[in-house]
């Protein structure tokens, strides 16, 4: 059994990590993980991290306090290494392709209202609401060794009863 932030939280990073060439995309993604602040030199990029913010987001009750009703902060961290004059360039191609990976959980076919990508769906149908910012580059300093990042911030809303908060 799988706590239903946690499952969501797996369906993502599955999402994530069909990020490649392979399948149509203008980037490879070598790593999708949960929960990694910061990426070391050793580390192959590109390479996503998601993370839960610090603070816990907004939260309501129904009934006696476990009918929750929980949107939870996240921070989505992604790594490139430059490969051009323009270090924002693999970065900026690694934001379009989380973009379309995001947009998948939120799509709803205008001619019948019915979601576009069933599967993928309010993350498989585990939340209730799915929400993201723009992203923002950034390029460390020349002493720095380090990769250019770019990062989300993101809201996932879910529903559920805390009485079984888990996904069988």
């Amino acid at each position: 059994m799988r706590h239903i932030r946690l499952a969501a939280m797996q369906k993502l990073t599955a999402m994530l990590s069909e990020i490649k060439v392979a399948n149509g995309c203008s980037i490879d993604v070598a790593r999708v993980t949960r929960n990694l602040p910061m990426a070391t030199a050793e580390d192959t990029v590109p390479m996503i991290a998601i993370n839960e913010a610090i603070r816990s987001g907004d939260y309501t009750t129904a009934g006696e306090g476990y009918k929750r009703n929980d949107t939870i902060d996240f921070l989505m961290v992604m790594w490139t290494k430059s490969t051009n004059a323009n270090p924002d360039e693999d970065a900026y191609a690694l934001i379009g392709e989380v973009e379309k990976v995001l947009a998948r959980a939120v799509a709803i076919n205008p001619s019948n209202g019915n979601p576009m990508y069933p599967d993928d769906y309010r993350l498989g149908g585990l939340a209730v609401k799915v929400a993201w910012s723009p992203a923002i580059i950034h390029n460390p300093p020349d002493k720095v060794k380090s990769h250019t990042y770019a990062y989300f911030q993101f809201q996932i809303t879910f529903a559920y009863d805390a009485i079984d908060p888990f996904v069988k």
